[in-house]
């Protein structure tokens, strides 16, 4: 399992395309991202967790790039690979992101709907006072509150604010580390097998050393 379309280089091109995203190095981190899903879907079949993990990358890339519906698109096929593995935490954390880029575009009841369902998938498995559940609750109702309270804002404001929005999108920075978490990733793969080095659910792996393969 040697070479340049081998997993390993599959996984090394994902991790380069997360260090390269930061960066605003876009065309190259979509190029690498798209090697990296080829070789996983040609090795692994579609339905594999790793590929969705690649498609969520290029979800939060096409969401840097305001690329909306691409990055819909990407969002739905990682949530969906994932819910068939059930791996619960990542479908909440899909759920998630695609409801900020909704949240950020003005776009209250689609974000709604989004972040509800995070805070299903996240129910599942969750203690009802886990703090991730409970921002997660706490998210939601604010949104609801967002939709139902009277507009007070005069049409030019809502447009200067509609466009601050667009031109500062979510910092992907924790997204990409979420996302790439090795620790979390294989935690909820294989939840019966031994505890991995410590580290915390949110962001403990760098984006360089995230999604290694393992010998």
């Amino acid at each position: 399992n040697s070479g340049e379309h081998s997993t390993a280089a599959a996984t090394a091109y994902n991790n380069l395309a997360l260090c390269l995203s930061p960066l605003s190095e876009l065309d190259k981190a979509e190029r690498l991202f798209t090697q990296a899903l080829d070789i996983r879907v040609d090795k692994l079949g579609d339905k594999h967790p790793e590929v969705a993990q690649t498609l969520h990358n290029m979800a939060l890339l096409s969401r840097s790039r305001g690329q909306v519906q691409q990055a819909q698109v990407s969002f739905k096929r990682s949530r969906n690979i994932w819910r068939g593995a059930g791996l619960t935490r990542l479908v909440a954390l899909s759920f998630r992101e695609e409801g900020r880029m909704a949240k950020g575009l003005g776009h209250i009841g689609e974000a709604l709907k989004l972040f509800q369902g995070e805070t299903n998938a996240l129910a599942e498995e969750l203690p009802r006072d886990h703090p991730s559940l409970v921002e997660a609750r706490t998210n939601v109702q604010q949104l609801q509150l967002q939709l139902n309270a009277p507009p007070t804002d005069s049409p030019r404001k809502k447009d200067r604010d509609s466009d601050r929005d667009r031109q500062e999108p979510p910092r992907d920075r924790d997204s990409w580390e979420d996302a790439n978490n090795r620790d979390l990733f294989d935690r909820e793969r294989r939840p019966a097998a031994p505890t991995r080095r410590s580290g915390s659910d949110r962001g403990s792996l760098s984006a360089r050393s995230a999604m290694r393969e393992e010998p």
